[in-house]
């Protein structure tokens, strides 16, 4: 994000602009493979004398590229749509637990979607934070990841002054530039907006610890005017994940990185993966410092039966209402947040949603971020929506110093070639062009001047109990995006996959693919 200017009411903040220039006049690298292939195969035909043949393989490729569907040229959407119906073929987009649940599971049966990661209860031998007790690592084993969070809080940000909100965001700023450097263990660094109707516990609890008179005016009052205002709380949870890629740190030889086969790949995995639990611990140990210096509170990193209750929340929030009406230690001592239970029983994937026991889910990708000037609240409106229940997560990458560099050569030499080619053949060169060009100057410049980059991609997810909520959720959540700038396509087909980078486990954009799975 660039600040664009400085005024009395604070600075205005501007994304660069995606690039959709393509590889070639605005084509894709797969739209102009495909061209390229119709191309050859009608010449081939063609020449062996049979034209009809090379008609056909010519207009199928055209159609391939011109024709439009699910919001996206032909080619680049119908991957998704075979691999939907082969899976609903082979019977996938249906998944169950098995019955009885094992009680001393180290994990829950996950299903396809979160296939493959497992839970780590690390002591404070095993992670090193002074003063700290036991964590909850996830160790996504296809990734080869392990991931920890932590909950972050501070004042409203929507109630201080604009230059308040501006040094926040720098503060921001700077304690993710403590992750971008040359052969940084770190993967990514996801957080998560979860919001959901809070009810009247919560706050008659706190009047209940808190209150030595239950009966007196000013503990009646309150009571009154919770039971007035319950319906409309809403309760915002903000969690931090931080992921370590095994192999990247510097006590790991390159031969442990992997799994392996036979006993030495094993060895060499867990070693691996005690160096990479090491790094990460020390990554979020300085990741806290930087931000409670930055004035924000952070939290100690969730342990085991956090960890599991915040996904079992999050995957059916129906469940919310009995874990209310206990405690924190009476939801552990019943089992609700043991690894086993963490999971769902049933899960369903249909094309436009994806089912989690009795909730229904919808997920997001923020396709365009906003491309005019924006202050630093600018997401305000997006953050305070709660119409039903729903999360907001960003996903970031670090860039290396001279990855980015080299990304900014070969975006201008890209850039620069198009506009040749477009000006040799007599075409005209667009604002887009223009502004992608502009854009990579405005990123080398910053380059220069010492800042970092990290790449970023959004998810939006709402959850309802029935799937004509969740219809009339979406065109409401829709609006109120396209309101601040924001356009949100729904990931059909991906909705899984999506939900599963939602969830504070570290699982990556791009998951492993695994046999059985999506």
């Amino acid at each position: 994000m660039t600040a664009a200017s400085t005024t009395r009411a604070g600075r205005s903040y501007q994304l660069p602009p995606p690039d959709r220039t393509g590889a070639l006049l605005g084509l894709s690298h797969r739209a102009v493979a495909t061209l390229a292939v119709g191309l050859v195969v009608g010449v081939l035909a063609f020449s062996n004398g049979d034209g009809p043949v090379g008609i056909a393989a010519a207009a199928v490729c055209v159609a391939l590229v011109v024709a439009r569907a699910d919001g996206g040229p032909l080619i680049e959407t119908l991957p998704t749509r075979l691999v939907f119906w082969w899976d609903h073929r082979l019977g996938r987009h249906r998944w169950r637990a098995r019955l009885p649940l094992p009680i001393d599971a180290a994990a829950p049966a996950w299903p396809p979607a979160l296939d493959g990661q497992a839970l780590v209860a690390v002591g404070p031998d095993g992670h090193g934070i002074a003063g700290g007790g036991e964590i909850a690592v996830v160790w996504d084993r296809p990734a080869g990841t392990v991931s920890a969070t932590v909950t972050v809080s501070g004042r409203h940000f929507g109630l201080v002054d604009p230059a308040d909100q501006d040094a926040a965001l720098a503060r921001w700023g700077e304690a993710l530039a403590g992750f971008i450097r040359e052969r940084s263990p770190v993967a990514q660094v996801a957080w998560s907006e979860w919001a959901a109707p809070a009810g009247v516990g919560e706050h008659l609890a706190f009047i209940d610890r808190n209150c030595h008179d239950p009966h007196s005016p000013p503990a009646v009052d309150y009571r009154q005017l919770v039971s007035g205002s319950g319906p409309a709380a809403i309760r915002h949870e903000v969690a931090v994940t931080v992921s370590v890629q095994a192999g990247r740190t510097r006590s790991t030889p390159r031969s442990e990185s992997g799994a392996g086969s036979g006993t030495g790949g094993r060895g060499g995995a867990r070693k691996a993966r005690a160096a990479a639990i090491t790094a990460l611990a020390g990554e979020v140990r300085l990741f806290s410092d930087r931000l409670a210096a930055g004035g924000l509170k952070v939290s100690a990193p969730w342990d085991v039966p956090t960890l599991c209750r915040a996904i079992r929340a999050r995957l059916d929030p129906t469940v919310l209402a009995g874990m209310d009406r206990r405690s924190a230690s009476l939801a552990a001592a019943a089992g609700m947040v043991r690894p086993a239970d963490a999971g769902p029983l049933a899960t369903e994937t249909g094309w436009s949603w994806w089912r989690a026991d009795g909730s229904v889910h919808r997920c997001f990708y923020v396709a365009d971020w906003p491309r005019l000037a924006m202050p630093a609240g600018w997401m305000g409106p997006l953050l305070g929506w709660a119409g039903c229940v729903r999360s907001i997560s960003v996903v970031m990458e670090p860039v290396g110093p001279r990855e980015s560099a080299q990304a900014v050569r070969r975006a201008a030499t890209k850039l620069d070639s198009d506009s040749e080619h477009r000006a040799g053949q007599g075409f005209r060169i667009g604002a887009a062009l223009r502004r992608a060009q502009q854009a990579v100057a405005e990123r080398e410049e910053e380059l220069t001047s010492g800042y970092r980059e990290l790449t970023y991609a959004g998810i939006v997810t709402i959850t309802a109990p029935t799937l004509a909520e969740l219809d009339r959720h979406s065109d409401d959540l829709i609006q109120v995006a396209g309101s601040g700038g924001v356009e949100l396509r729904a990931l059909h087909g991906r909705h899984d996959q999506a939900f599963a980078v939602s969830l504070p486990v570290g699982r990556g954009l791009t998951p492993p693919r695994r046999r059985g799975s999506r």
